[in-house]
This record gives structure tokens, sequence and C-alpha cells, in this order.
């Protein structure tokens, strides 16, 4: 059975993927406004390399062919292409480089947890209040490093199918 820091992976990886192919599609939106995503954040290493690559591009002075082009050569170069572009249908539609950007950022956070449970657990079972004090401390002191707090991919999903069941097809922006 896969323990919860495995799972934790898995789904930050999922959500890597996505963000891959978000940034194919919308790449001068994630350079402008993911910026503050640390590519140490990423577990893949292909991604890693790939938003390395993206987020240092200069878009001054490029147009959005070359930015595109410039961005595919990144992407073939780190080894993501072609399953960025098999991911490209799973993205939620309206979806952009950002979302993907705050959702890696807040599983993140939540894999840096997951890994301190054994610790955690361990203290308890001990009754090392001493111990489980450290440990919680240390919890505390992780973060994600999105700058706002925003709605998870699943709620904006649940909202997306909300408005259009309603018939409302506008999205505030």
């Amino acid at each position: 059975m896969a323990s919860m820091t495995d799972l934790a992976i898995r789904a930050q990886l999922d959500i890597e993927k996505l963000f891959v192919a978000s940034v194919i599609i919308h790449p001068a939106e994630a350079v402008q406004k993911c910026g503050w995503l640390d590519p140490a954040q990423l577990i893949d290493i292909g991604a890693r390399q790939f938003w390395e690559s993206v987020r240092s591009l200069d878009l001054n002075g490029k147009d959005g062919n070359e930015i595109i082009d410039k961005v595919g050569e990144y992407a073939l170069s780190a080894g993501v292409l072609l399953d960025a572009l098999e991911r490209s249908e799973d993205l939620l539609g309206g979806s952009t480089p950002t979302m993907y950007a705050n959702e890696i950022a807040r599983r993140g956070y939540m894999t840096q947890v997951s890994a301190k449970m054994p610790e955690f657990i361990k203290a308890l079972q001990a009754r090392n209040d001493k111990a489980v004090r450290e440990v919680i401390g240390q919890m505390g002191g992780l973060s994600a490093s999105a700058p706002a707090e925003l709605p998870t991919l699943d709620r904006i999903a649940i909202e997306f199918m909300e408005r259009v069941e309603r018939g409302n097809l506008s999205i505030p922006t």
C-alpha cells in the first residue's frame, strides 16, 4: 500500500504535467504571472528544467509566435513536449498556468507535511510530548510559496460546472 507521501507525490506529478501543458499554451502569461514559482518546487526533473528555461525567458521584443517556438524548444529539450501535448486535452476549460502553479505550491506544502507524519506518529506512540511539539513546530514552519490563497482546482471545476448548469457561461476575472 502506498504511503501518504507517495500519494501526495503522485498527485503533484500529475499537476506538474498539467502545468507544463498550460505553460506551453500560455507561455507569456506563465512568465508574467508565475515567476514566483521556484523550479525547485517541481518534483519531475523534466518539468523543473522546462520551467527554469521558461521562467528565464525574456519576452521583450518577441511576438507570440517567437515565444511559442522558444517554449516548444525548451519543452523538447527537457523531454516534456510529447507528454504535455497529450495532457493538454486534460486541461480544464479556461485554466491558466497560474491555477496550476498555485496548486503545485499547495500540493508541495501538503507533501512536506505528509512527510513529517511518520515522525509525528512515532512521537505520539512514544508519548513523547517534546518530540510531538517539535514536529508540530516544524510543520508550522512549512509554507506554500503561492502569493495568495486561491481556490483549489477541484473548487474551480465545481464552480465551473455549476455555472454551466445554470446557463451562466461567463466567468468573472
